[in-house]
């Protein structure tokens, strides 16, 4: 997970404004590509997003693995476990339930959403070993393509930052076993595999590159109703929160507002389909305001949406405030396991005494502790509290504070 870094010089009731700028991209009608956008630089990547059924997180830390549902691509847990992996069979397929990827987290692949609760090493497609280390998967699945074809899946292992896993037809021709080697794509949040094609794909660009990421995804749109819309989802680290009190063209950043880290907290609201008109309408009061990894704050208004006819989206662009960080005092934050059941991790660029506090959903602090970082991995023990949603303080000396989300599961 990465940092947010908070400068509290910066953060002033309102912060005067820079020149608004209007700026369009193109998702290609039918909204066959996907757009990776930099607040700073524009467009950085403009991909066909039709070439890939599964992503891999090539993150240090990361094990999610997501499906392409813009693709129409559906994921199911079989009944059946990995020691029965030569005779599944897709009889009464009809009752198993549709794995979704989460549009909240990328970390929430749908491969990872099938998980015990009550098992805190279950990370949904396997087991996680706190001697090795390693996962090891103990499901297997079946990926059914907008055709009806259907290929099995079996993610087998996750060890020394590389994947292995097999995938056939259901009658276990066209069998293929293969690896991928996270840090051959260091630096970057996720790979690409065809199964169609027996191929990986490496279309995405480097996190550091981009914000936001304009794309259509599958969205629970009612409890129990899968739906793909057209949207924004935000990079990891990335932030946001909606202002809908004023028009875009007068609202004013509020510093005590909390952003939010929901990768779909801009989305896809921001406009609506009029069955009268036949047309979309946009809300001219939706102002967003975008904290990036940088600690840069941005505001965003949506002005036309072409539709599926042509997928163009217009929109403004104003930066509100800049951090102006100097490099050398960016500090690295890493924190492991996460979820965490015992003992967290904390890896820290930084060396010297600094506070630590762990904050409850509710904003109490329920923990502070002074750590010497040293250089080495610190361990924070969270074993007496409740599961759930926190967050990880740490300020150090010079004033930097950076915060984490931190899950707890037992």
């Amino acid at each position: 997970m990465k940092k947010t870094v908070i400068i509290a010089a910066i953060l002033a009731t309102t912060i005067g404004r820079s020149q608004q700028v209007d700026d369009m991209i193109s998702v290609q009608p039918s909204y066959a590509n996907q757009v990776y956008y930099s607040f700073e630089n524009g467009e950085v990547a403009n991909i066909n997003n039709s070439d890939w059924e599964m992503a891999f997180d090539v993150s240090p830390f990361g094990s999610s693995i997501r499906t392409n549902g813009q693709a129409g691509i559906e994921l199911y847990t079989t009944p059946f476990d990995t020691t029965n992996w030569m005779s599944i069979d897709t009889a009464g397929m009809s009752n198993w339930t549709l794995n979704l990827d989460s549009d909240k987290s990328w970390s929430q692949g749908a491969f990872n959403v099938d998980y015990d609760a009550s098992n805190a090493l279950d990370l949904g497609w396997g087991l996680y070993s706190t001697i090795t280390h390693h996962i090891t998967g103990n499901k297997t699945f079946i990926l059914k393509y907008s055709d009806g074809s259907i290929k099995k899946v079996w993610i087998k292992l996750l060890a020394s930052g590389e994947y292995k896993f097999s995938y056939s037809d259901l009658d276990n021709t066209n069998a293929t076993e293969t690896t991928i080697q996270k840090s051959t794509y260091s630096g970057k949040n996720f790979v690409y595999y065809s199964l169609s094609n027996d191929l990986l794909i490496d279309r995405e660009p480097a996190a550091e590159d981009w914000d936001i990421l304009f794309t259509k995804y599958i969205t629970e749109y009612a409890p129990g109703f899968p739906y793909a819309v057209t949207g924004v989802l935000l990079n990891n680290g990335t932030e946001a929160y909606l202002d809908e009190t004023v028009e875009t063209n007068t609202a004013i950043f509020n510093s005590s507002t909390v952003f939010e880290s929901d990768i779909n907290t801009i989305g896809y609201n921001w406009k609506t389909f009029d069955m009268g008109s036949f047309t979309y309408v946009l809300d001219d009061s939706a102002t967003y305001f975008i904290k990036t990894v940088e600690g840069d704050i941005w505001s965003m208004g949506f002005t036309d949406f072409g539709g599926s006819s042509t997928g163009n989206i217009e929109f403004t662009v104003e930066q509100i405030e800049s951090a102006n960080l100097d490099n050398n005092s960016f500090t690295s934050i890493t924190t492991y396991p996460n979820p965490v059941s015992n003992e967290l991790h904390i890896n820290s660029s930084q060396k010297g005494e600094a506070s630590v506090s762990l904050y409850n959903v509710n904003g109490q602090e329920v923990d502070k502790q002074i750590f010497e970082f040293n250089g080495m991995s610190l361990i924070y023990n969270v074993a007496k509290y409740n599961e759930g949603i926190y967050i990880l303080t740490i300020q150090f000396e010079n004033g930097e504070v950076i915060n984490e989300k931190i899950i707890i599961k037992k």
